[in-house]
């Protein structure tokens, strides 16, 4: 299973090609297993768009063939596997001054988040103020004016927004200049 904020993909291993699988749900809480998709038995992994981060799902799957007769046959179901889906932490890889008042902030922002806020401290442990927030996953710096001749440390938070609800995940690393 691989997992982002927005979507899980469930991958599996076949011995022989069945007509289709059946790949069954569950959330965490919920008394039982639904059907999620039925996909092409040539198909060996599954994504799973409908999720909401940070909720636990269990998944499971099972291969569906015919036999004689073209008499329905169902396999035998995989294990069941557990994941969170979690927004994944973006990093801060570089603060460079470019003059005395302006700084830029690179950002290794992941994909799967729909952007992130930066957030900065005149210290590592002072209270962090928002400096600014960026509603993309591509954007990778940003240029901001701040006062000149003082020390400066960034961390950022990533988010995934769904409808009208924000999630957000992690802070970032700390960096400073």
């Amino acid at each position: 299973i691989q997992n982002r904020s927005n979507a899980v993909r469930i991958v599996w291993n076949n011995s022989y090609t069945p007509e289709k699988y059946v790949v069954y749900k569950k959330e965490m809480g919920k008394s039982s297993f639904s059907v999620v998709a039925k996909v092409n038995g040539s198909a060996l992994s599954y994504y799973d768009m409908k999720v909401t981060p940070g909720k636990t799902y269990y998944y499971k799957v099972r291969q569906i063939c015919y036999g004689e007769n073209n008499k329905l046959m169902t396999g035998e179901i995989s294990n069941t596997v557990k994941i969170r889906t979690q927004i994944i932490t973006n990093k801060i890889t570089s603060v460079k001054r470019i003059n005395k008042s302006t700084v830029k902030i690179s950002v290794n922002n992941s994909m799967g988040n729909t952007g992130y806020k930066i957030f900065y401290s005149t210290g590592i442990n002072g209270k962090y103020k928002l400096l600014k927030t960026v509603n993309s996953n591509k954007k990778d710096s940003i240029t901001v004016k701040l006062k000149e001749g003082k020390k400066y440390y960034f961390k950022t938070m990533p988010f995934v927004k769904i409808g009208k609800k924000i999630y957000y995940g992690d802070y970032s690393n700390i960096k400073s200049i």
